[in-house]
C-alpha cells in the first residue's frame, strides 16, 4: 500500500496528539490548532493513527538536509541583491571595455598615421 500524508488543521484521529513529542500544539494568535501531517491508512499501537505536528516534520526535514523556510527566504533575498549587484558590475564593465576598444581604436589609428606621414 502507498504511502500518502495529508495535511489537516488539528488532531483530529487517535492519539490526538503527536506520535514524536506527544504535543498537540496551537497557534501564538490562539487562533486554533497548528496543522497536523498524518499518514492515511496508517496503524500504529493498535488503533493509532501516525500524526505528526509541524515542528517535528520540520525538525525531520533538517535531519534530512532541508532548509528552514525562514532561511530560504534569506537566501533568495540575499541572491536577488547578488543578482542586482552583479548586473550593475556587468554594466559597469561593459562600459569599460567600449572605453578600451576606443583607446585602442585612437591608438591603432595613431599608429597608420604615423606610418604613413614616415612612408
Amino acid at each position: 500500500m502507498p504511502m500518502k500524508w495529508s495535511a489537516h488543521e488539528g488532531f483530529h484521529l487517535s492519539p490526538y496528539s503527536c506520535i514524536g513529542c506527544g504535543q498537540a500544539p496551537m497557534k501564538e494568535d490562539g487562533s486554533g490548532p497548528e496543522e497536523v501531517y498524518w499518514m492515511e491508512g496508517s496503524d500504529v499501537n493498535w488503533g493509532d493513527t501516525l500524526q505528526l505536528c509541524g515542528s517535528c516534520v520540520r525538525i525531520l526535514g533538517e535531519l534530512h538536509g532541508m532548509l528552514e523556510p525562514d532561511k530560504v527566504q534569506a537566501l533568495i533575498k540575499r541572491i536577488k541583491e547578488l543578482e542586482k549587484s552583479v548586473k550593475e558590475l556587468e554594466g559597469e564593465r561593459d562600459e569599460y571595455q567600449s572605453l578600451n576598444e576606443q583607446m585602442l581604436d585612437g591608438a591603432r589609428a595613431r599608429k597608420r598615421s604615423k606610418e604613413k606621414v614616415n612612408a
